[in-house]
């Protein structure tokens, strides 16, 4: 098996957060609705926060990439294709260090 690796903008990724934080409260709300047995409906709604939890909280993340990615910059010009590591919900992605002119 192979990695392959996708380069994405970080604010694609952090919005990319925010969609799935939207659709797990939407999902919360349908299940209180359509669901009658509560037992079933608490182990949902516990899963449906855990996730977008874990969405939320992955931003921060991308956040400190995004710092890193400032760090290389700052030490100087980039080589021509330099590239960063970083993951999202336990995805790693390449992020392209360049300077946008």
């Amino acid at each position: 098996m192979r990695n392959l690796a996708i380069t994405i903008d970080t604010d694609t990724i952090k919005n990319a957060s925010l969609v799935v934080v939207a659709l797990c409260g939407l999902l919360c709300l349908v299940v209180l609705k359509v669901v009658s047995s509560i037992v079933t409906k608490a182990i949902l709604l516990i899963l449906l926060v855990a996730l977008g939890a874990g969405a939320y909280t992955q931003r921060t993340d991308i956040s400190a990439c995004a710092d890193r990615v400032a760090t290389e910059l700052a030490k100087g010009t980039p080589l021509p294709g330099s590239t960063t590591s970083c993951s999202f919900l336990g995805r790693d992605f390449t992020v392209p260090i360049a300077i946008k002119k």
